[in-house]
């Protein structure tokens, strides 16, 4: 069921901090899918946005700098075990997705999960570098013990839907 972003009655706080979302993206060719438990919504340049952070290292890195469109999975109860092997395994190394226990969609540009309670879709509008000089609360470091800061991908809210209310 199509959503309006505004109407959304969700807690994109708790799905991310304590349930975690799963950020999925495909470049025509790959497709992957990473746990992240960081990001956040607001409104930027008049427009609603949704922002994700992801390291260098990482598989879904590569994929996001060559599309423009991703989406956020959030899940109810119960899919720890899944998220926590979708966080852990590189898509580098296995194709993830075909054994990760859930049940992936493809929709165009869209890659989410059946199993899904609430999906975003966005176009990546803005990247941005985080680094050292950046973080003014220098507790943040430890965060980063090899130095290895994320981007993070702004991204305009294009679509929100609901599969299993």
């Amino acid at each position: 069921m199509e959503l309006d972003i505004h109407a959304l009655h969700d807690n994109i706080f708790e799905g991310l901090n304590r349930r975690w979302a799963l950020l999925s993206a495909t470049d025509g060719k790959r497709k992957n899918s990473m746990t992240i438990g960081w990001g956040g919504m607001g409104v930027m340049w008049e427009r609603d946005v949704f922002f994700v952070m992801v390291r260098p290292c990482r598989y879904t890195y590569d994929i996001l700098e060559n599309t423009d469109t991703v989406t956020l999975s959030f899940f109810g109860d119960g899919y720890r075990k899944e998220l926590t092997y979708l966080g852990r395994t590189s898509g580098r190394d296995e194709d993830k997705l075909a054994l990760c226990g859930l049940t992936p969609v493809q929709e165009g540009k869209d890659v989410y999960f059946e199993e899904a309670k609430l999906v975003l879709s966005g176009k990546i509008i803005a990247k941005m570098d985080l680094n050292s000089s950046d973080l003014v609360d220098e507790t943040l470091e430890k965060h980063y013990p090899k130095r290895d800061y994320h981007r993070i991908y702004v991204c305009e809210s294009t679509r929100a839907f609901t599969q299993n209310d």
